[in-house]
């Protein structure tokens, strides 16, 4: 089975980069050209979805058109983009999982972010300065 095509429209970090392709075939603007309209358009055909981190407009995506496994109790993942767009030392960056009782306990604006009772993260992008695990 093939991977959903993707197109990454803004440049991110290449951690960022290599989790997505674990999933995805990537297509990454990693130089973070300007795209006309129609540039983009263009690069859109034949792909799944498109993730972006915004330029001037506030960050409104990933825009995946391709299903995305809910976790194992059904429920959607959270991630707390919005630290993606700011220095490396800024708040940590992670997927999460709401866990078995399906309530969210894990504070998205920390650095060194812990699990809540039982609540899953993975960690995309952690502040280098931070020794928690």
């Amino acid at each position: 089975m093939s991977k959903p095509k993707i197109l990454v429209a803004r440049a991110v970090f290449p951690e960022v980069i290599a989790r997505l392709e674990q999933h995805f075939e990537v297509e990454s603007n990693q130089s973070d050209e300007t795209w006309s309209k129609a540039q983009l358009t263009e690069r859109l055909k034949g792909k799944d979805g498109a993730y972006t981190t915004g330029g001037g407009a506030p960050w409104r995506g990933a825009y995946i058109s391709a299903p995305i496994d809910s976790d194992p109790w059904g429920n959607r993942y959270a991630v707390n983009v919005l630290y993606l767009r700011t220095a490396p030392t800024s708040n940590d960056v992670f997927v999460l999982s709401a866990g078995p009782d399906e309530e969210i306990d894990t504070a998205f604006t920390v650095n060194g972010v812990v699990p809540g009772d039982d609540d899953i993260i993975a960690v995309i992008r952690r502040d280098p300065g931070r020794t928690v695990p």
